[in-house]
């Protein structure tokens, strides 16, 4: 009784003072926005083969090939004045038909309220904030991924309080719904602190600790580490989650590693990556469902990214990318990116 009194209190108390707080990947820092209106699609297609060892299941299977729709979305962002910003994306090709969430097809849909230079509340639907590099990539930019990455819901309906630092620190704390919820209004939620940090000019960082309800009054609790290093051309990403459930549960037997290198040579963008993940702890009445008991997986990759436009970087992309599953699938795939710009106003007073 007293948890959930302390949990009504925390949601009453974020909801009267704080806004969503908003992830770097997903919302740009509302300083920066330099129209009023911004309307985009954002497209990605790929040719896939694919290697399906005969042990996955425990049954034969044969290899898969052809091409696909990998994403299609709609982004719209803008500022109604100086102190109020807007941002919505919507996946035109995700399964909206679950009657439990009328939001389900869109990722983000929040409205900010920006009080002075440091100080920020949004509210809406936006992306959990969980630390990690991965984590934080928009998904189109993704082409293989840690067992995490794939199984979590990081889109939640929410609020926050971020505080601005200084132009390379901020920090934010939310209270969103929780990724584990399987219905609506069910009570369950996710209490997140996150970190936004620059130490050097060379070292950057997204550090979180989150408590995410998986069941009633019971949480998943997390210490996401992500490590971001420059080097002359190469850009290292080395990114630590652990997870701990409690109740029979051992620290540091559920946890996510992933490393990645980025090397650019003029249009060129190379790509190393790799990662694992392991939860050694035994199942029991309450386990993270996301990296379940027996969990031991471990995946590398490599990918090569063209950039045909030099002064408009994003608007155009090809890339191919290999990767392995250290016990199960490999995958080959091509394919091409590119954004439709649609409306772009910028109104005077």
């Amino acid at each position: 009784m007293k948890l959930n009194i302390l949990k009504i209190a925390m949601l009453v108390a974020s909801l009267a003072v704080s806004g969503v707080a908003k992830s770097q990947s997903a919302v740009a820092d509302v300083n920066a926005v330099d129209s009023n209106v911004s309307l985009k699609f954002d497209a990605r297609l790929d040719g896939v083969y694919e290697h399906i060892s005969d042990d996955l299941y425990g049954v034969d299977t044969k290899d898969k090939a052809g091409f696909q729709g990998s994403y299609l979305k709609l982004i719209l962002d803008g500022k109604i004045n100086d102190k109020f910003s807007y941002a919505f994306r919507y996946r035109l090709y995700k399964d909206a038909g679950e009657p439990r969430e009328f939001f389900n097809a869109t990722d983000w849909l929040n409205i900010t309220y920006q009080a002075d230079e440091h100080w920020s509340i949004t509210a809406g639907k936006q992306v959990v904030s969980v630390g990690t590099f991965e984590y934080d990539y928009a998904p189109i930019d993704v082409y293989y991924a840690s067992y995490y990455w794939n199984h979590c819901n990081p889109y939640q309906i929410g609020v926050a309080l971020t505080h601005r630092i200084n132009s390379g620190n901020s920090i934010s704390a939310q209270v969103t719904n929780s990724p584990y919820s399987e219905k609506s209004l069910d009570s369950m939620f996710a209490y997140n602190l996150i970190w936004y940090g620059t130490i050097t000019p060379w070292w950057h960082t997204i550090y979180s600790a989150n408590m995410m309800e998986h069941a009633d009054g019971h949480y998943v609790n997390y210490l996401a580490l992500g490590n971001r290093l420059h080097f002359g051309n190469a850009t290292i990403d080395l990114d630590w989650m652990n997870r701990y459930v409690g109740n029979g549960t051992k620290y540091f037997n559920d946890y996510t590693v992933v490393g990645k290198v980025d090397y650019k040579i003029g249009r060129f963008n190379l790509q190393v990556k790799g990662g694992y993940d392991r939860n050694a702890n035994e199942e029991t009445p309450y386990y993270d469902t996301l990296v379940t008991p027996g969990t031991d997986r471990g995946f590398w990759g490599c990918a090569v990214e063209y950039h045909p436009i030099v002064d408009r970087k994003n608007k155009v992309r090809i890339h191919a990318s290999f990767n392995k599953d250290y016990k199960y699938n490999s995958t080959l795939l091509i394919g091409v990116r590119w954004q439709m710009e649609v409306l772009k106003l910028n109104f005077s007073k």
